[in-house]
């Protein structure tokens, strides 16, 4: 059994390849998690709802409100 990750992280952003990035940057740290990914401000309610992240990091222009 592996240890949990030190940070848990929250992504989200209406462009999926900013996602891709973010989550593939994220893998590459034994430290690091991605807790969900999400291409909008409601999804990102859901998410954070279900598994609160330790960060997040948000797109500011979402198409559903201000991140």
């Amino acid at each position: 059994m592996s240890p949990e990750p030190a940070i848990t992280v929250g992504l989200v952003d209406d462009d999926p390849a900013v996602l891709t990035f973010f989550a593939a940057v994220i893998g590459r740290d034994p430290g690091l998690a991605v807790a969900f990914a999400a291409r909008t401000l409601a999804e990102a309610r859901v998410a954070i709802a279900r598994k609160t992240p330790g960060l997040c990091l948000v797109d500011l222009g979402l198409p559903d409100g201000s991140g």
